[in-house]
């Protein structure tokens, strides 16, 4: 009896559960091991079964069908019963208890092998399957077999289950494929979920030899060397990604490829007692080696450092009762995601045999140290330490037993808002996407919100989505205007949105509307969407503005004229246009228009307000042309009553009128609205005048004369 055991494991990505790998469950539903033990799990948990032949010390193997009928078993091989004292050969058993076949202790796999056997579908042949066998360390008790001086090593049978009436039966047995080897055998399945690989130890010792089984049949094999001695058990990861195997008081883990056999990757594991990995490959559980007392290990296949993620999960109890513990046997994943492996009690006289577990080894792991009584030892009876050989791919499953989670329905809040997630299960492991790890958290952001629950072997896992409401009001930056001026509002909102007050406002429904206040206001823009609300205020101040004067008033001058302008009410003064202008930044420019022009003055005040104001210059063409009237009415009625050249302005005028005789009846004088018709204070006679006028136009001398005609 080897009680040293190796670990073979393989590193696997999370391999997602499908019809056909939930049917090879079944393939593990029936268990035979040890001394006539046998489980069935066909109804979930458990149950003892006495219904079998089996006789093994370690290794064996079982298989059945995808209803999870049994099939076959087999303790992998036997020794010479002279030699050994007694113990039985090597032996596959069919479903009904019989002998199929008689391997005798001269082929297959050794008695004692930690992993005497495995089974499995031959790929590309339905109804035909592999039994390989492993030998024992211990090959040579007595003397090894004539003709196998280094054992057996790497055995296989073929076996059709279509023999002996559907009994099955072994149509061939090929022996010594590869040795010498010993003790581990590991039987991985393809990635490709039709092929498997078979895993042993290298001859010398140190890494791997892995032969791939295909429709084609046994390939040769292909050797790794990943750094770490190794021997005894091997174990597989249910994804297919990681192998371990014992590495002397300690473990080997390695990384495994699934779909070409690499291994690769070594680290080292502080076990001393045996391994087997959760059912999700998330976690290698691990027992302390020695007798008396016995730790469970937990290591996390996620973690970075995952010799350093090792976590005690329990300590066997050093008594069950009044039996006293002495030692645990190898440890088996379970078609139930449990891990089981035996406990043997000293019972005084005898000693008593436990079925023990890890139980909830998917969420963490707990010890449940006596989950069923097998049976009684009596001095005489056979000390067995193995549970079945299964190739672990089998037995994935990345569930937990459910919890009822429940997030409750999809949240919609406000910006500022904040909500409270409550997972709703009290003591218990909360991991939120968010990374938290509290029963509550509270959220503020539009996303969807995931947390896995986790308590004894229950996992619960909710998605709540929360939606932020879009809303916002941006009444834009404060502004300030002149009085009078209108101004353009800049604001952004979404969702429905309304001004207040809406006075002075060209377009209440715009988010750009001209502003025109009458004196300093704020407006407030307010946005709605879905009962949610934004605001924003901007503050409209109202600046002086000037009031421009412009002088003269409206005014005409002669060509070549020129005339003060005078503006006030200001600070700053701009004129234009500039022609004719002496200064276009000066309130009081001079004129000296071309033509007839209109000024503009632009004031500004200090808080840079403007107002305008313009000035019409007039330029009279006609202030050049000394003209006179050819009759007048100087009959006192207002109208035409004096008689006297029309002039803009009276520069240096002068003018006489004479009778038809020559007489001089009247002369200018500036101070006189001009001639009234009299002569010598007697009104003159209605007849025809002559007269002479002389003025200075447009700088130069104009004389005319002429006739006018008084009448009365």
């Amino acid at each position: 009896m080897q009680l040293t055991l190796r670990f073979c494991t393989l590193l696997a990505l999370t391999f997602l559960l499908t019809s056909r790998s939930n049917a090879q469950k079944e393939w593990a539903t029936h268990w035979h091991f040890g001394d006539k033990l046998a489980l069935d799990f066909s109804g979930g948990a458990p149950v003892l079964n006495a219904n079998t032949a089996m006789q093994t010390a370690e290794g064996c193997a079982a298989i059945s069908d995808d209803a999870g009928g049994l099939l076959f078993y087999s303790n992998g091989g036997g020794r010479d019963p002279i030699q050994s004292g007694g113990q039985p050969a090597g032996t596959i058993w069919n479903r009904q208890n019989e002998v199929m076949y008689d391997m005798s202790f001269t082929e297959g796999g050794g008695w004692s092998a930690a992993q005497s056997s495995v089974a499995f579908p031959k790929p590309g042949e339905p109804g035909k399957y592999y039994l390989f066998t492993m030998e024992e360390a211990e090959f040579d008790i007595g003397g090894s077999v004539p003709g196998q001086p280094e054992g057996r090593g790497l055995s296989y049978f073929i076996i059709d289950m279509a023999l002996n009436g559907g009994l099955g039966g072994v149509e061939s047995y090929t022996e010594g494929l590869y040795l010498p080897t010993f003790e581990g055998l590991c039987a991985v399945r393809h990635a490709n979920g039709t092929d498997y690989w078979i895993i042993v130890h290298r001859s010398d010792g140190n890494g791997f030899a892995v032969f791939s089984i295909t429709a084609a049949g046994v390939g040769n094999p292909a050797f790794f060397d990943p750094g770490l001695a190794n021997g005894g058990v091997i174990k597989s990861s249910p994804d297919g990604q990681w192998l371990a195997a014992s590495s002397g008081d300690a473990w080997g883990l390695y990384a495994f490829d699934w779909s070409t056999g690499a291994i690769s990757n070594a680290r080292q594991l502080p076990v001393g007692g045996q391994v087997e990995f959760s059912a999700n490959s998330r976690y290698l559980y691990g027992t302390t080696a020695g007798f008396v007392t016995q730790d469970i290990l937990r290591f996390d296949l996620l973690s970075a450092d995952i010799p350093g993620s090792v976590t005690t999960i329990g300590s066997l109890p050093q008594s069950i009762g009044s039996d006293t513990y002495l030692f645990s046997g190898y440890l088996q994943l379970g078609p139930d995601r449990n891990i089981y492996f035996y406990s043997l009690y000293n019972a005084g006289s005898g000693q008593r045999v436990f079925l023990s577990a890890i139980t909830c080894a998917n969420t963490g792991g707990a010890l449940d140290a006596n989950i069923l009584f097998l049976k009684e030892l009596e001095e005489s009876s056979l000390i067995f330490l193995g549970l079945p050989n299964f190739p672990a791919q089998w037995l994935a499953d990345n569930t937990a037993d459910p919890l009822p989670v429940n997030l409750g329905m999809d949240e919609t809040i406000c910006p500022g808002e904040s909500l409270m997630l409550d997972a709703g299960i009290a003591d218990a492991s909360y991991l939120w996407s968010t990374g938290d790890t509290t029963r509550q958290i509270e959220v503020a952001d539009s996303g969807n919100y995931s947390v896995t629950v986790t308590a004894g072997c229950g996992q619960g896992v909710d998605t709540v989505t929360v939606n932020q409401v879009e809303v916002s009001a941006d009444a834009g930056p404060g502004l300030e205007v002149c009085e009078g001026t209108p101004t353009r509002l800049e604001a952004s909102a979404i969702g429905t949105f309304s001004w207040q007050p809406t006075a002075g406002l060209s377009d209440p429904n715009s988010l750009s509307p001209l502003a025109l206040p009458e004196r300093d206001t704020f407006y407030i823009l307010t946005a709605e969407e879905e009962g949610c609300l934004a605001s924003d205020t901007v503050y409209v101040r109202l600046l002086p503005s000037p009031v421009a004067l412009a002088e003269p008033a409206d005014t005409t001058i002669a060509p070549g004229e020129s005339i003060e302008l005078l503006a006030s009410g200001g600070a700053i003064y701009a004129w234009s246009p500039s022609e004719g202008l002496s200064c276009t930044d000066c309130p009081n420019p001079e004129a000296s228009p071309g033509r007839t022009t209109t000024y503009l003055v632009t004031v500004s005040n200090a808080e840079g307000c403007t107002a305008t104001d313009t000035v019409l210059i007039n330029i009279n063409e006609a202030a050049c042309i000394l003209a006179v009237p050819n009759a007048f009415t100087p009959n006192g009625d207002g109208i035409n009553d004096f008689f006297k050249p029309v002039l803009l302005s009276e520069q240096n005028l002068s003018f006489s009128v004479f009778n038809r005789w020559g007489r001089q009846v009247y002369e200018y004088s500036p101070v006189s609205e001009g001639w009234d018709g009299t002569f010598e204070g007697v009104p003159a006679p209605s007849e025809v005048y002559f007269f002479v006028a002389r003025a200075e136009l447009c700088g130069e001398e104009k004389v005319t004369q002429g006739d006018v005609t008084l009448l009365r």
